[in-house]
């Protein structure tokens, strides 16, 4: 199953913003307040959402479509190292949103009636509690790391590991992708087998230690 991302964070923006953008043109009192608050600073929050979002807001419908029918087993193949770590914090942001949203609601009750964009955050948010809690089940879920045999990349991969475990998410599995063998490639990346050989042992090393296999 493939997950437009962008049309999916699309969705989510323009949901809220449409909303927050109806009852600030309202008439009488509820649209007089609205005017006169920074409404179009909450409007942008949505335009400068942090990198990742868009992966995490089609995870969210990932999460959605699977509940409904019976897997063994979901595989996901996530975003670039950077990007997947940053979806990790992702929550926190939104928790942050969500109160914003709640304090709005609190000192002016505008956003009550037939708003959608409040209750669309709020959903939003327990479907990404629910997420957490998820990718946090050891027995419901584990990271794979997959990777390459260079020096660059076992750096990154000792990062991952270690922000994956300040997330508590367990990961039981690292994949060494592009392995050389000398008899196909011959002489002339023996020099670079030799590179990697050195990198693939340094990785198995770090698997051991953290127990991956």
């Amino acid at each position: 199953m493939e997950v437009d991302t962008a049309a999916a964070m699309k969705r989510f923006q323009d949901t809220v913003r449409d909303a927050l953008q109806q009852r600030q043109s309202d008439g009488g009192i509820v649209g007089q307040v609205l005017k006169q608050l920074p409404m179009q600073d909450f409007v942008d929050l949505f335009d400068t959402l942090p990198p990742g979002s868009d992966e995490i807001v089609a995870l969210t419908e990932v999460l959605e479509k699977v509940e409904k029918e019976n897997f063994d087993r979901i595989i996901i193949d996530t975003a670039p190292t950077g990007h997947a770590v940053r979806l990790l914090t992702y929550p926190d942001f939104l928790e942050r949103l969500a109160e914003r949203v709640a304090r709005l609601r609190e000192r002016f009750g505008w956003l009550s009636g037939d708003s959608k964009g409040p209750d669309q955050v709020r959903s939003f948010q327990f479907r990404m509690i629910e997420l957490q809690e998820l990718f946090t089940d050891p027995d419901r879920s584990s990271f794979s790391v997959v990777t390459i045999p260079t020096t660059l990349a076992l750096a990154e991969t000792k990062r991952l590991l270690v922000q994956l475990e300040e997330q508590d998410i367990r990961c039981g599995l690292v994949i060494a992708n592009r392995i050389l063998d000398i008899e196909q490639v011959g002489q002339m990346a023996a020099s670079q087998q030799k590179t990697q050989q050195v990198a693939l042992e340094a990785l198995e090393s770090l698997a051991k230690r953290e127990g991956l296999e």
